[in-house]
């Protein structure tokens, strides 16, 4: 009878589909439109091996989040941030100063947060910068 049964639960396993995890896959977010401010635009570190583009004049953007009560759990308003992060690389002065960007200036950034999956958990995009002519501002 122990055997019986013993089989009895083994087949029964069987027959159900294995769960597999998935790794990778499709990801889902969720969007929010929040504030930044511009705090420092400082020479960028050539030391530091940063990619940085065109001339000796490449800067480096700072940014902090303004308070926000949809995201005061995940976006710390102390935590700074450098325009490198959203861009990619480093780029000059003169190109920062063409889009508007100087210390004090306020610009809405499009955040999402994953809420699925296991891609990268938070990313981030400038909704009023239109950065799209950055890889033609200046030829390397």
């Amino acid at each position: 009878m122990r055997y019986l049964l013993t089989s009895l639960i083994l087949i029964l396993q069987g027959c159900s589909e294995p769960v597999i995890p998935v790794v990778g896959g499709s990801c889902n977010y969720k969007s929010y439109v929040e504030t930044v401010e511009v705090i420092s635009i400082s020479d960028a570190n050539r030391s530091s091996n940063a990619y940085i583009s065109c001339d000796n004049s490449a800067v480096k953007v700072m940014f902090k989040f303004k308070p926000s009560a949809t995201l005061e759990d995940i976006l710390n308003p102390e935590t700074t941030w450098s325009l490198y992060d959203t861009v990619g690389k480093y780029t000059t002065a003169k190109y920062i100063e063409s889009k508007g960007l100087k210390v004090g200036s306020t610009h809405k950034v499009k955040i999402d947060i994953i809420s699925s999956g296991t891609c990268t958990p938070i990313s981030f995009s400038f909704v009023d910068v239109d950065f799209s002519d950055r890889e033609n501002y200046c030829k390397e």
